[in-house]
């Protein structure tokens, strides 16, 4: 007899370890629950995650992007000498609140 099937979220939240998380912004592969990742866990946690990791990244560290951006959503790899801000602007990847908050951070302030 067959039986009625509930859809599951694709992605559900989880829970997921402070070193787990300072790896998908960092690439460092120190603490509980990092080593034990095999390379497809640590897609399948940057796609649950990617989100808010990457909005509370770049409110943060506005014309940058972290690890596991550059790992699993660049368009492509960054060129020879390109730093992170020229690679962003030349693909058109950052909005206008990142620009603007960007330019805010390295302009020199006036004295008064």
């Amino acid at each position: 007899m067959p039986t009625k099937r509930r859809p599951r979220e694709r992605h559900q939240r989880r829970s997921y370890s402070d070193a787990v998380i300072r790896y998908l912004e960092t690439g460092v592969r120190k603490g509980p629950g990092v080593l034990q990742l095999f390379p497809y866990d640590r897609r399948e946690v940057w796609c649950d995650l990617r989100e808010q990791l990457l909005a509370e990244w770049v409110s943060e560290h506005p014309g940058t992007r972290p690890f596991a951006w550059w790992t699993y959503d660049a368009p492509e790899p960054l060129g020879e000498g390109e730093s992170q801000v020229q690679y962003l602007t030349r693909l058109g990847l950052m909005d206008a609140n990142e620009r603007r908050r960007l330019d805010a951070e390295t302009s020199p302030i006036e004295a008064a």
